[in-house]
């Protein structure tokens, strides 16, 4: 299962990947506070010992060194050298697979918010989004509603995209980007680094048809 909650100021979203036969789990950009990933793992038994991070600004990495110090996780991104203090951590690059429990996923390098921004996509998964409370629980699931799932940081929010006015920010580079996500399997849930519209989570089907930055890029 993978859980999407909030935290912090800005909205943010945080994720956790969670492994329950091996009881491990991996937290997704930890930001603000690392008692609150910490918690949700135990309430499911398990314990933190992966973070993987989409891009390296503060918001969604604030918490990382305290998480490191209370689980000892090892961390995973794509421009180690942007994170000064970095705990010990592995360099991640396009097409990377990372295969945790039932999930497996590939590293999809998309700079434009960032130069290290990166997306992790789980292709060709039959999954379902069930929403609790302020958390979205998402599951292998038959039936199901969507067919795989995008964590993609802040390079694709619902209805919009991160900002491209940013030291190593590239208009362009976005566009290629988005271009590249709405490629994706229309099922795809759309999972985003920060809750910024009426809902959590979307699909590349409603980002194709709503989400203005994605039509541009579908243009060019």
């Amino acid at each position: 299962m993978i859980i999407q909650f909030p935290s912090g100021p800005m909205a943010n979203l945080q994720y956790l990947i969670l492994n329950q036969n091996n009881r491990e789990a991996v937290a997704i950009d930890p930001a603000w506070d690392a008692s609150t990933p910490i918690q949700l793992a135990s309430q499911h038994g398990c314990q933190i010992t992966q973070i993987w991070i989409t891009h390296g600004h503060f918001d969604h990495v604030n918490a990382l060194s305290d998480l490191y110090e209370r689980t000892r996780a090892h961390s995973y991104l794509y421009i180690p050298n942007l994170l000064n203090p970095l705990p010990p951590h592995s360099p991640i690059e396009e097409g990377q697979v990372l295969e945790f429990g039932e999930w497996t996923f590939h590293v999809m390098h998309t700079p434009g918010h960032s130069s290290d921004s990166v997306c992790f996509v789980s292709p060709n998964t039959a999954v379902a989004s069930e929403s609790k409370g302020d958390h979205t629980h998402i599951s292998q699931s038959h039936p199901s509603t969507h067919s795989g799932v995008l964590i993609c940081g802040d390079t694709l929010f619902v209805g919009a995209c991160g900002r491209v006015d940013l030291p190593t920010s590239s208009p362009s580079q976005m566009m290629q980007s988005l271009h590249r996500l709405s490629e994706l399997p229309p099922h795809t849930l759309v999972c985003p680094g920060h809750d910024y519209c009426k809902q959590k989570v979307g699909s590349i089907l409603e980002e194709r048809h709503h989400n203005p930055a994605m039509k541009r890029a579908m243009s060019l």
